[in-house]
């Protein structure tokens, strides 16, 4: 490779790397916004209480189909775009729940 090449490959990964380094535009969605943007409708009266609680651990004892995974799918994706290095763990019962509770919390 001659001198010319070199500069041209490091200028092209200088690029890449700096296109990385952009910071994204400002999160400014409350989770009640996310939750009514992404579900389609408003949350029910327990669902908004988890979703602006300041609690570092929350415990749900629900009937099935209540909604639990989808609210907790919300405040998992909020919490990853509103806190830079955030670290959220979804666990659940079984291995298939928790695989189900993942794939809930990517689709949002």
């Amino acid at each position: 490779m001659t001198l010319q090449s070199y500069r041209r490959e490091i200028a092209t990964l200088k690029a890449r790397h700096a296109q990385r380094l952009r910071p994204r535009a400002p999160y400014t969605l409350t989770p009640l916004e996310l939750f009514e943007r992404t579900i389609g409708g408003a949350p029910d009266a327990w669902q908004a209480e988890c979703l602006t609680s300041a609690s570092r651990q929350i415990i749900l004892n629900c009937t099935r189909q209540a909604g639990k995974s989808a609210g907790m799918a919300v405040l998992g994706v909020d919490t990853l775009l509103s806190r830079p290095n955030a670290l959220v763990v979804v666990t659940s019962g079984s291995e298939r729940q928790s695989k189900e509770l993942l794939r809930t919390c990517l689709l949002y």
